[in-house]
């Protein structure tokens, strides 16, 4: 009988053992390494030796779990995925703006790999953002917006471009009677003048 992965996986070393995870499943198991090790022959597409009967307990247990199924099997996904509802309106009143992913730091563990690229936002869109949010607030009647400066990198290397985020999107608000606020997150390597503006601004 040929069996085959169901769905992706990963494998994360823990002590002698893995921690076998399929975030489509919603599945997480220990394995030892030889069990690992099948699974891994079956996610390249390697032929798998034949399985001992020693481990056979382990396969019917991720056969249980739907995460090895026989290779004449169709894949079934697990996960329930609620349909959209069109009868939602996406009239969002707060926005984030991932600046740019330039940055002053260039942290070796960085989650981003912020500053290997310096890409950032052009005016535009963020233009077109705020005008989109401040026209939902107006619609839904509500009294504020809110728009937030963050990473991939650092938000302040693009600083004249958070200025004129913020003063654009105080124009539209004041035009539209309604209240207006801003928040930053920043590694703090700044100078004395981003400090003064972000303290008065955010």
């Amino acid at each position: 009988m040929n069996i085959k992965l169901s769905q992706e996986l990963f494998a994360i070393p823990y002590d002698d053992n893995f921690i076998i995870y399929a975030p489509l499943k919603g599945v997480i198991a220990l394995c030892n390494p030889a069990m690992t090790s099948i699974l891994s022959d079956l996610y390249t597409g390697h032929s798998v030796p034949p399985i001992q009967q020693d481990q056979r307990e382990a396969i019917d247990s991720l056969t249980k779990l739907g995460l090895v199924i026989n290779d004449n099997e169709s894949d079934q996904e697990s996960v329930a995925l609620t349909p959209e509802d069109k009868s939602l309106n996406f009239s969002p009143t707060r926005a984030t703006f991932l600046v740019t992913t330039n940055c002053n730091l260039k942290c070796v563990y960085c989650y981003a790999s912020a500053g290997e690229k310096q890409i950032t936002i052009p005016i535009d869109v963020c233009r077109a953002t705020i005008d989109f949010v401040t026209n939902n607030a107006v619609n839904l009647g509500a009294h504020d917006t809110h728009f937030a400066f963050h990473g991939g990198g650092e938000p302040t290397t693009a600083f004249p471009l958070i200025r004129e985020c913020v003063e654009y999107a105080r124009v539209q608000a004041q035009r539209c009677g309604i209240e207006c606020t801003f928040s930053i997150v920043t590694n703090g390597l700044l100078s004395d003048h981003q400090i003064e503006w972000l303290a008065a601004n955010m």
